[in-house]
Formats: C-alpha cells, sequence, structure tokens
C-alpha cells in the first residue's frame, strides 16, 4: 500500500519494522525483511520522481572534510541516489577499508571480507555477474582490446539491464 501523506491523513502506522529511506540500501533490506516473514514500513521523504521541493530539503552546511554540496550528493525519491546510477553495480576494493596514514579519517572497523555473503547475496538477487567470477570480457562474449591484459587491467562496470 502506497500513501501520500500530503493528501491523506493517518492516525497510526503499524508494522515489524520501519525503514527510513527507499534507496538501495533501504529496499534490499526491505525485500529481505518480507521474505522473512516480516511486516515492513517504508517511508520515503521524496515521490517517485525528482522534484525540486523535496530535494531542497537535503541542503545543510557540510562543517567537515570539504565535500560537494549536500542538495546535489543525494536524492530524495524512491530509489535514492541510485536512480542516476544509469544501472552501475559495483565492489569497494579492499585498500577502501584500510587505515591509511595519508588519508584523514580513514579505515573502517570491518574488511571487505566481512561484506563478501552480503554482496555475493546481492550479485545474485540482481541476476549480475560478480566481479572475480570470471572475467566479464567473456561473460557477455565482448572481444578483448588490443593489449596485453597483464599490463593493464581493463574491467568493465555490471549495468543491470534497464
Amino acid at each position: 500500500m502506497r500513501l501520500n501523506l500530503k493528501t491523506e491523513s493517518i492516525d497510526t502506522l503499524v508494522a515489524d519494522v520501519a525503514i527510513i529511506g527507499a534507496g538501495v540500501a533501504g529496499q534490499t533490506l526491505a525485500l529481505s525483511l518480507l521474505a522473512n516473514g516480516h511486516s515492513v514500513l517504508m517511508v520515503e521523504a521524496g515521490g517517485l520522481d525528482f522534484d525540486k521541493t523535496n530535494q531542497a530539503l537535503s541542503r545543510g552546511e557540510n562543517i567537515g572534510e570539504d565535500y560537494y554540496d549536500l542538495d546535489t550528493t543525494r536524492l530524495r525519491l524512491f530509489g535514492g541516489t541510485a536512480a542516476i546510477w544509469g544501472g552501475r553495480c559495483a565492489e569497494l576494493d579492499a585498500i577502501d577499508f584500510e587505515k591509511r596514514d595519508y588519508i584523514a579519517h580513514s579505515g573502517w572497523p570491518i574488511t571487505k571480507a566481512d561484506l563478501t555473503p552480503y554482496y555475493t547475496e546481492v550479485f545474485s538477487e540482481l541476476s549480475l555477474q560478480q566481479p572475480g567470477q570470471g572475467r566479464l570480457w567473456d561473460y557477455t562474449n565482448t572481444p578483448r582490446p588490443a593489449f596485453d591484459p597483464s599490463s593493464l587491467d581493463a574491467d568493465m562496470w555490471v549495468f543491470d539491464e534497464d
């Protein structure tokens, strides 16, 4: 059931779990919870398409590291920022999780290996070839470029069908 709180009134919403945000993470979590018999309430600040008024709610001041304007880095709509990813789906590299002295605030309390089972599940759910499970050159029957692949790594993005 989809409700538009601008035009409809509700006294009480009841669910086992409430998920705030209908981006990729929220949708993936909702599907998993639903598959395991839980009821889910998903709350999204935006609609089904981009809206300047909703997007303006993301404006704010970044007082940390220099970064892009907050209202341009996350989209408030069903699907979230993935709505502009163009179907790209890629894993983080192991080094992305490591503390590096030359990068302030780097290092995560988990490793890439901790995420491996989840990556496997997500790629399977999306019916995508997981990187490292064979080369996409072979999977897509795409001829390899005329260069030595041992001296240049030219991986390809994984795209969805839409």
